[in-house]
């Protein structure tokens, strides 16, 4: 299935496990193909699937997120982030006390 992963790159297409498993059922005859865990279980085809294979990381959008998140809190002193911390608390127990009788009120009249 080589061939399939040699395909796509000769198209410009991403190479990528279901772009083999997509490719190598257009190229079979019998319009069969391999499936994506295939070519990850294939050591030899895995092994040049590889050194083709660009797919994009998920990794990098995390860490920008988490330095923005980082980033607004370290302009906060502790006393703020105290409070804040306090205050977030205070809310999301008065939610959950609130959701509470909320559902205690509707079990109550059903029945």
């Amino acid at each position: 299935m080589k061939f399939a992963i040699d395909s796509l790159i000769q198209n410009g297409e991403r190479v990528s496990y279901r772009s083999i498993s997509a490719k190598s059922k257009e190229l079979d005859i019998d319009g069969k193909g391999i499936r994506p865990n295939t070519v990850k279980s294939n050591p030899e085809l895995h092994s040049y699937d590889l050194l083709h294979f660009n797919s994009k990381s998920p990794l990098k959008k995390k860490a920008k997120i988490e330095l923005k998140r980082t980033r607004k809190y370290r302009n906060y002193s502790k006393s703020e982030l105290i409070e804040m911390l306090i205050h977030a608390e205070q809310y999301i127990a008065k939610n959950n006390q609130e959701w509470l009788i909320k559902q205690f009120e509707s079990s109550i009249n059903i029945n």
